[in-house]
């Protein structure tokens, strides 16, 4: 059966690693933060689970602590989880779900933001110092053209608290949502 020229598959992709081709990077069409209540957000079915869980571990405190989420807790959200650490300057991703490659473009584990693109990095950074300022969560609606494709992807920025003051770590939860 024909492809459209915008669909690949896994031969194709690594064809074109091998040649040198990268793929371009997501553009950037629209982000929107949410910035009434959260209760009233439109996130995807599964962050308005997460921002569940995580005001059930934070209890009458600002945001949770690290320490309060471990790793195998936010199993159901692996795919569509990153966990980014402060970093000189920047965020660093201690972890990147593998769902997000259609977020970012690429695997994003170990790089900072500097490392993804400029568009997406304002954006994100945005999400990310505005979470850290109010130390409470931040909904946004991120719509994306990659490979020829626009999705728009529902977000969440969950600070938890370290050992000092202000967020130590931030969990972003990213799912693509039909567009309306």
């Amino acid at each position: 059966m024909p492809r459209r020229p915008d669909e690949q598959n896994g031969d194709d992709e690594a064809r074109d690693a091998a040649a040198g081709h990268s793929p371009a990077p997501p553009e950037l069409l629209a982000v929107h933060y949410h910035t009434g209540s959260l209760a009233a957000a439109p996130l995807h079915p599964h962050l308005k689970a997460l921002l569940k869980f995580w005001s059930a571990k934070r209890g009458d405190r600002a945001m949770p602590r690290r320490a309060d989420l471990p790793v195998y807790d936010l199993k159901p959200w692996f795919g569509y989880l990153a966990i980014l650490e402060p970093a000189p300057g920047t965020f660093r991703f201690r972890l990147g779900g593998t769902e997000l490659i259609g977020r970012f473009g690429r695997e994003v584990t170990g790089l900072t933001l500097a490392d993804i693109a400029p568009d997406l990095r304002k954006a994100l950074a945005g999400q990310l110092d505005l979470a850290t300022a109010k130390q409470a969560p931040v909904a946004a609606a991120t719509v994306l053209r990659f490979e020829g494709r626009r999705t728009l992807w529902s977000e969440l920025v969950l600070p938890l608290a370290g050992g000092r003051a202000g967020p130590a770590v931030m969990l972003l939860g990213s799912y693509p949502a039909k567009p309306p």
